[in-house]
């Protein structure tokens, strides 16, 4: 669903932000899908001031990762972020961060730990 303002989806709807123009063309840039894809649930724990710092980095990362596995924003190929992205255990990291994502198990949720991917 697509976030309105004032109006509280209800919890496990994924969310669509759409940014200036998006709302009234017929197209969605990259970012806005990655950020969509990325936030399969709306979470009312990610949608707060106190929100969970790691778990938000863990959906930032999430949503930078489609957006390197689909060829439209890359990491530096040589960068322990640009190995990582291009790997299996990157794979991995990607199904538990969004099966949790899906769930709102925010306590399990955290960027990878040895990359810096921001």
């Amino acid at each position: 669903m697509q976030a309105l303002p004032g109006v509280v989806p209800p919890t496990g709807a994924g969310v669509l932000v759409l940014v200036g123009d998006e709302e009234t063309t017929d197209r969605v840039s990259a970012a806005s899908a990655a950020r969509a894809l990325a936030s399969p649930a709306w979470c009312p724990e990610l949608s707060s001031d106190a929100a969970d710092e790691a778990a938000l980095a863990a959906r930032y990362t999430l949503a930078r990762w489609i957006l390197q596995r689909s060829g439209v924003d890359t990491w530096a190929a040589g960068s322990v972020a640009g190995r990582w992205a291009v790997s299996t255990a990157s794979e991995q990291w990607v199904r538990v961060t969004y099966l949790a994502l899906a769930a709102c198990r925010i306590e399990e949720l955290a960027p990878p730990s040895h990359v810096d991917v921001r």
